[in-house]
C-alpha cells in the first residue's frame, strides 16, 4: 500500500488526509494571542478539518475545546455543551469555584452522573436566566493561568436555528450580543474563540437584523482552494495511494483540473474516485481522458 492521502469524502480529515493545509493552521495560531478568528470560505473548503486538527494537536499553553452547534437550537444548548466540557476535564474542574448551589451541587455529582446528565442538568439550571447565569459560567474561567481555546463550528446555523425555535429575530440577536459580549471581557483575555461555518455568516446576521458590528471583534482567517501546483500535487498523491498508480502522465493530471476548475480537495476527491470506479469497471489498468470525462460527466 503506497502511504499518502486517502478519501474522506464527508468526513473529517485528518492527518495525511489533511493535506497541505499547515500554513492555514500556523496563521490561526498566530493570530490567537492577539484575539479570537472567524474562518471563511465557501462550503467544503475544509474548515471544520481544520478546526479539528487545531483540536487534536494544541499549541503548548492552550486547552481546547470543540464544539459542532450545527443540532442546537438555543443558546443554553451552547452553554450547557461548553460547561459541560468544561466541568468534565478534571484539571480545569478542581480550578473552577462555582458560587451558586446549583452548580455546586452538579460538581459534586460529576463522578457519579453521566455526560448526558451533567449537560442536561447546567441546561435545566439556567433555563429561565441564560444570560445571566451563562455570564456567571464562563466568568469562572477568569485568572486561570492557561488559556482556553474554543472551537465553535456551524455557528450561523446556530442562529438560524435560534430564530426558527423562538419564532422571531429577536433572540437570535440577543445571543449574539451577549456573545461578543463574553468574548471583549477583560477579565477573560485568557479565553480565545475559532468559528466558523458552512454558510455565510453575514448573510444570517442581515436575516436577523444584527448587522456586523456583532462579529466585528473578530479576525478574519480566509481558508481558500489549492494554489494549481498543489492540486497536481495532491491529484498525483491521490491516485498514487488509493488507485495504486505509480506511472501518471502530466496529461492525466492536467485533466482532471481542467474539469475541477478550482482546486478544492473535497471535488478533487469525487472526480478521482468516480474515475477509478469508471477505470475498474471497464477493467483497465490506467486512466485515460475519456474515462476521466465520463466520469465527470455522468457521475460528479
Amino acid at each position: 500500500m503506497i502511504e499518502g492521502p486517502s478519501f474522506v469524502i464527508g468526513n473529517i480529515a485528518k492527518g495525511e488526509d489533511l493535506w497541505n493545509r499547515q500554513e492555514e493552521i500556523e496563521s490561526i495560531w498566530r493570530a490567537l494571542p492577539k484575539g479570537s478568528i472567524l474562518l471563511k470560505a465557501p462550503r467544503r473548503f475544509g474548515k471544520t478539518s481544520i478546526m479539528y486538527n487545531l483540536y487534536e494537536n494544541p499549541k503548548m499553553g492552550f486547552k481546547v475545546f470543540y464544539q459542532d452547534t450545527e443540532g442546537m437550537s438555543e443558546p443554553q444548548d451552547l452553554i450547557s455543551a461548553l460547561m459541560t466540557k468544561l466541568l468534565l476535564d478534571s484539571k480545569l474542574r478542581n480550578k473552577l469555584k462555582p458560587v451558586t448551589k446549583w452548580l455546586k451541587n452538579i460538581v459534586g455529582q460529576i463522578e457519579e452522573i453521566g455526560v448526558a446528565d451533567v449537560r442536561l442538568k447546567i441546561k435545566e439550571g439556567i433555563k429561565k436566566d441564560w444570560k445571566e447565569k451563562g455570564l456567571e459560567l464562563i466568568y469562572n474561567l477568569t485568572g486561570h493561568e492557561e488559556k482556553i481555546l474554543f472551537l465553535i463550528d456551524e455557528l450561523p446555523i446556530l442562529v438560524q436555528n435560534i430564530t426558527k425555535r423562538h419564532g422571531g429575530e429577536q433572540s437570535a440577536r440577543e445571543f449574539l450580543h451577549w456573545f461578543r459580549g463574553i468574548r471583549q471581557m477583560p477579565e477573560l483575555s485568557q479565553t480565545r474563540w475559532v468559528v466558523g461555518g458552512s454558510i455565510g455568516i453575514e448573510h444570517v446576521l442581515e436575516k436577523v437584523g444584527a448587522g456586523t458590528k456583532v462579529i466585528n471583534d473578530f479576525q478574519i482567517i480566509r481558508i481558500g482552494p489549492f494554489s494549481k501546483e498543489d492540486g497536481r500535487t495532491y491529484v498525483r498523491k491521490l491516485l498514487e495511494s488509493e488507485g495504486q498508480i505509480k506511472q501518471i502522465p502530466s496529461e492525466i493530471i492536467e485533466k482532471f483540473l481542467e474539469l475541477i476548475g478550482s482546486p478544492i480537495p473535497y471535488f478533487i476527491q469525487i472526480l478521482i474516485k468516480e474515475s477509478l470506479y469508471e477505470m475498474r469497471r471497464r477493467k483497465q489498468k490506467a486512466l485515460n481522458s475519456e474515462v476521466i470525462e465520463k466520469a465527470y460527466q455522468e457521475e460528479v
